[in-house]
């Protein structure tokens, strides 16, 4: 007989329920970078992503870049802030004409793909534009919405940008380009197609390169000028 889970109030079969309180997003669970905070599991990401102090982040100043726990940032910008100044001063000017290009890599692409859920998504490793961070969304198996054996690839702000952004992906057989103003984009939303390409495609692309990572190619700006690329590497972390 079905009982309501105490955390979602989801109508659930009584023996699945210790199966269900074990993917239910709504259970408090310890947030896995050790802050001490209890969260909604289906909070963890975004907590860990815009305010755990335990978590791991770069420095948003272009050109600096290094990475440490978010409750260390205040004191390295302090130590730090002739070298930031400097590196602020070349690109103030560029800021507002230089689209920036990004090459996203997935290592282990087909592993990590084929334990994904259907509906669920991989993230890319952070990336800064403007000084604000941005990652990508893959979803191997689709989303709601989708056609059977297409993926979706979405680009996710993760800090509080605000005005219109021109951006393009690429990878496969998959080209997606859209301006949009993501200031009614909530942070760790994002924006994407939701046919980018067929699945298989994304496989195929990633089982071409020796290394197995799938590659894809993202340009972002605001307008555009001469372009300047960085390549991004690893998975955003996962509870």
């Amino acid at each position: 007989r079905p009982v309501p889970c105490t955390h979602c109030h989801a109508a659930v079969p009584f023996d699945a329920m210790v199966g269900h309180l074990s993917r239910c997003v709504k259970v408090p669970i310890p947030c896995p970078s050790g802050c001490g905070k209890n969260l909604p599991r289906g909070e963890i990401d975004l907590h860990r992503q815009t305010e755990c102090e335990e978590q791991t982040v770069c420095c948003e100043v272009p050109g600096c870049g290094q990475g440490l726990k978010r409750k260390d940032m205040g004191t390295h910008q302090n130590e730090n802030m002739q070298k930031h100044m400097k590196l602020l001063t070349s690109r103030l000017l560029a800021l507002d004409s230089t689209p920036q290009s990004f090459t996203v890599l997935l290592p282990e692409y087909e592993a990590k793909a084929a334990g994904v859920p259907v509906y669920g998504q991989l993230r890319s490793a952070y990336f800064s534009f403007k000084g604000f961070t941005f990652n990508l969304g893959v979803y191997p198996k689709g989303m709601l919405g989708s056609e059977p054996g297409m993926a979706v690839v979405s680009l996710h702000k993760l800090g509080d940008f605000k005005g219109e952004l021109s951006y393009s992906i690429e990878a496969a057989t998959g080209n997606y380009k859209k301006t949009f103003a993501f200031s009614l984009v909530n942070i760790g939303d994002g924006r994407g197609k939701t046919n980018f390409c067929r699945a298989e495609d994304l496989l195929r692309a990633a089982r071409s390169r020796q290394d197995r990572a799938l590659e894809i190619r993202v340009t972002l700006s605001a307008p555009a000028k001469d372009s300047e690329a960085s390549v991004i590497e690893g998975y955003a972390p996962s509870v």
